[in-house]
């Protein structure tokens, strides 16, 4: 770890005796932390998303989480917008928090924290520590604060959690992500990125992709059903669909809501998707239309021409311009009556 008054820490050093630092040859040992007697067990800092609904486990990619977890190894889940990867670590994360507490199960500790910039992340640790009333913490200094609350994930011997959702930046990896050596903590993180600092070190990257196609078709299934409309569900046109839509998760959840809110079959929004005059607002749930719809959809990356190849997560027929930027399909609009 590198810390911002220039001392170096190696992670060898902090494993064996806690927390050390060496500066100019000299070795300093610092006791870790200590909670407050007031804390109230089980912490949880930050909001766990929602699962969608009509969630699909993606049961491959969980084994090859829990196989890395239980070797000791944190996760870094990549994939490119939209393949689901912050409602995986959801459903990973609740999975462990929910669990009934016992010597080898539950949490202790779970933080949530969106990392789209540092400053999030020493944020969400700042709070932990706060709740954790740990020791020397400083609410007025939130880098100090949180550098504390790393620290004491490395020495306690509770059970935790840290979930990095949406990692935009390689550089705060040394500061800020937790040494879980100990085995008794986990690092969960997902990302768009692939860059080699996101592996090894003790961490594995899980590439989360498209839908299988009998995810697709499960989860158009499931949508409709649990809505109350299992009837607007052909598996013929189903196929079709998934196909058309390249078997992305979040389009799939675009064209689900469609089916939902307006009643219309599949084969309607198949005729809809194929014609070139379509445009946006004509594909989207009408309580979520955006108000700029004139571009055609699909567009012209995603014209029937270029359709019979596989379209990948970032070029899809339902166009992601114009979404309402914290519109998902789990927020979609009960239907009517």
């Amino acid at each position: 770890m590198v810390e911002r008054s220039g001392q170096r820490r190696t992670g060898q050093q902090a494993r064996a005796q806690r927390d050390v630092t060496q500066v100019a040859g000299d070795m300093n040992v610092y006791p870790p932390p200590v909670p407050g007697p007031s804390v109230q067990w089980p912490v949880w800092v930050g909001s766990v998303p929602r699962l969608a609904a009509a969630f699909q486990p993606r049961t491959a990619i969980r084994d090859q989480a829990g196989q890395a977890r239980r070797e000791g190894r944190d996760v870094v889940m990549s994939g490119a917008g939209g393949v689901g990867k912050s409602q995986l670590a959801a459903s990973l994360a609740r999975h462990l928090r929910d669990q009934e507490q016992t010597p080898g199960a539950g949490l202790d500790v779970l933080v949530w924290a969106r990392a789209t910039s540092p400053d999030q992340i020493i944020t969400a640790y700042a709070e932990a520590a706060g709740q954790l009333n740990l020791s020397g913490a400083d609410q007025e200094d939130e880098g100090g604060a949180a550098r504390l609350f790393v620290r004491w994930l490395a020495a306690t011997r509770r059970r935790w959690l840290v979930v990095l959702d949406d990692l935009a930046d390689v550089l705060p990896l040394e500061e800020w992500w937790p040494d879980s050596g100990a085995g008794n903590g986990w690092v969960l993180a997902t990302t768009r990125r692939e860059d080699a600092q996101l592996s090894g070190q003790g961490r594995t990257m899980v590439r989360l992709g498209l839908y299988t196609r009998d995810e697709a078709s499960a989860y158009l299934r499931r949508r409709l059903t649990d809505a109350g409309y299992a009837h607007l569900h052909d598996t013929e046109h189903a196929d079709e669909l998934a196909d058309e839509l390249g078997d992305l998760p979040l389009a799939l959840g675009h064209a689900a809501a469609y089916l939902i809110n307006t009643r219309r079959t599949m084969a309607d929004y198949l005729t809809l998707l194929r014609d070139t005059s379509t445009t946006l607002g004509d594909l989207l749930p009408p309580a979520l239309t955006p108000k700029a719809t004139d571009s055609p959809s699909p567009p012209h990356c995603c014209s029937p021409s270029t359709r019979s190849t596989r379209p990948t997560p970032l070029i899809w027929p339902v166009p992601s311009c114009s979404l309402p930027p914290s519109w998902t399909p789990s927020a979609t609009p009960q239907p009517h009556g």
